[in-house]
């Protein structure tokens, strides 16, 4: 039925392919993999929303990051060190992790490579040139070009 139904679509199907379906969909997935899976998905999800909310709340500025990193790594020290049940701390500080602590380190990268940027800007004026002064530089270049032969 499946190869029927695929070569109805004009796709090249054949039976190996029916059976390489059937196969992996037959297996079961390990707890290891079902984790992954959930963790992509979670990542996903948290990416969607840091992005509309990071659009929708304004910056936040580096120091607060810092200062915010501090007190985070603090609590965790605080967590390990008391909480009786190790495994749950690190499960919950891993899924912290990767969650929020994730999206505050993308918005530092970004505002690194901002800095970044606007170092070399400073540096190399003739960097700054919008698109439109770029084409009458070079349409300038062409004519005196042009003029010289």
């Amino acid at each position: 039925m499946v190869l029927s139904l695929g070569k109805s679509m004009d796709l090249d199907v054949d039976s190996d392919d029916v059976e390489e379906l059937v196969k992996d969909h037959r297996n079961e997935l390990t707890t290891e993999e079902l984790q992954e899976l959930h963790r992509e998905q979670q990542e996903e999800v948290v990416e969607e929303l840091s992005s509309e909310e990071e659009e929708s709340k304004g910056s936040i500025s580096t120091a607060e990051i810092k200062e915010l990193c501090y007190h985070l790594e603090k609590t965790q020290r605080v967590v390990e060190k008391w909480h009786p049940n190790t495994a749950v701390v690190n499960r919950s500080i891993n899924l912290f992790n990767d969650n929020v602590n994730d999206h505050f380190r993308k918005i530092l990268r970004n505002h690194h490579r901002r800095t970044t940027l606007d170092r070399f800007l400073k540096k190399n004026p003739k960097n700054c040139l919008t698109a439109k002064d770029r084409k009458k530089k070079e349409h300038l270049k062409e004519r005196k070009h042009q003029k010289e032969w």
